[in-house]
């Protein structure tokens, strides 16, 4: 539980920097995503999955976007 918590703050964190108001940050969130960690698909569904490991991938995926 702990991780979870800590990978879904620190995506809404890395969300907060790249987009600069919440609903743009909510419609990436929701908008298909041709990265292949997304396969297509919406990166909220992926996250849904309930697997730590793609909460962990995303925000991998998110702080390297924000660090680079």
């Amino acid at each position: 539980t702990a991780e979870r918590l800590s990978d879904i703050s620190r995506i809404h964190a890395a969300l907060q920097i790249l987009f600069p108001t919440p609903e743009r940050a909510a419609a990436w969130l929701r908008r298909p995503n041709a990265a292949p960690l997304f396969d297509g698909g919406t990166p909220l569904g992926r996250m849904r999955g309930g697997q730590v490991s793609v909460l962990t991938a995303v925000r991998q995926y998110l702080e390297a976007q924000v660090y680079c």
